[in-house]
């Protein structure tokens, strides 16, 4: 009872967070473009973008260090993963990351995203007196690189309920000159709402810094997903709300279904205030412990493919945690038969803590 209640109590603060936000973010209705670190929207995982970015409430991949740190507590091995694509002339766009779970302490992440253009000329141009070019040299090429640095960390707070966060560190290298960002995100993931449905809610850049030479600022940027599993859970149906401090909303609309346990398939939308602005689709596949996944998007500039990889190794986090539940169980037993029953409530409280 004191559990439920104690829930009840977060579902509500949770529901006055977000109308204050809301109304606040609604002040607001500007474009998002030109704001500090838009490449962080760029997304991250084949599988997310081919569902159409609608992946809060699933993140359930070492990529939830992205998306959603809450999500890293359904990770029971550890678990890399990457992605990486080259994009317009001298550009390209990656990401890394690799989640670690723990028997008692929850689960670490750090991860890495990066956007850099290469081969940029440098000139030097001189003008006389009348504003007439006089002198045009080259003085060689310099680049344009933008760079995420996360660390997340995420725990269940009870069997329904779990918590995430994630430190930001947030660079942007023009030639000689360098401004840095430090932020932080918050994360919630409910499971079992309502059979097979989840909702998660994630709000970024709640406390920024910025180090430099800048008036940029990161926005707030509160995000509101919801997950549906049908079919025997070979459907995922997927739906994230994004609104942004000074920007407009977004939505996020896909779905993901497992065709045969190692075939999968994906589609999803990206849909902005003018409409649909990218229709997205894609195959996954997995074997053992290996995944590749396939994306492929079709906007206005044409069409752009994404690949990413995992690998999943060592013990099962649920496994050590059973493990070490029985132990605890049986050395209070051990305990409380010869009388020793100080240290066999001591190690009965352990094996409690683990599973209840």
């Amino acid at each position: 009872m004191g559990d439920m209640r104690w829930e009840r109590k977060i579902y509500s603060y949770l529901l006055s967070a977000i109308c204050y936000l809301l109304s606040a973010t609604c002040l607001y209705a500007a474009s998002s473009g030109g704001q500090a670190g838009q490449f962080l929207s760029w997304g991250a995982g084949a599988r997310a973008l081919a569902m159409g970015k609608a992946f809060l409430a699933v993140s359930d991949d070492a990529s939830a260090t992205y998306w959603n740190p809450a999500g890293l507590t359904q990770l029971e091995q550890k678990e890399f993963t990457g992605l990486y694509a080259k994009l317009w002339y001298d550009t390209a766009y990656s990401f890394i990351s690799y989640a670690h779970p723990t028997t008692k302490l929850g689960v670490f992440g750090i991860s890495l995203v990066s956007l850099s253009s290469e081969k940029f000329e440098k000139v030097s141009i001189e003008r006389n007196t009348a504003g007439d070019v006089v002198d045009f040299q080259t003085k060689g090429f310099f680049s344009d690189a933008q760079s995420a640095y996360v660390g997340s960390y995420a725990k269940d707070l009870s069997k329904k309920l779990a918590f995430g966060a994630s430190a930001k560190y947030v660079s942007h290298v023009i030639d000689v000159y360098k401004v840095a960002f430090i932020t932080s995100d918050v994360a919630l993931m409910m499971t079992d709402v309502y059979p097979k449905l989840k909702v998660a809610i994630v709000v970024q850049n709640m406390l920024s810094f910025k180090m430099g030479d800048t008036d940029d600022e990161f926005p707030i940027i509160l995000k509101l997903g919801a997950a549906y599993r049908a079919m025997k859970d070979k459907l995922i149906v997927a739906l994230d709300i994004e609104k942004g401090m000074r920007a407009n909303m977004n939505y996020h609309l896909g779905a993901e279904y497992w065709a045969m346990e190692y075939v999968a398939a994906r589609f999803g939308f990206d849909v902005g205030d003018s409409g649909i602005r990218e229709t997205t689709g894609g195959l996954g596949g997995r074997y053992k412990d290996y995944s590749l996944d396939l994306a492929m998007a079709f906007h206005e500039l044409g069409s752009s493919t994404r690949v990413s990889a995992s690998w999943k190794f060592g013990t099962s986090a649920k496994t050590g945690r059973t493990q070490e539940m029985v132990k605890y169980f049986k050395e209070g037993m051990e305990a409380y038969k010869i009388g020793e029953y100080r240290v066999a409530m001591d190690r009965l409280s352990q094996a409690y803590s683990i599973d209840p």
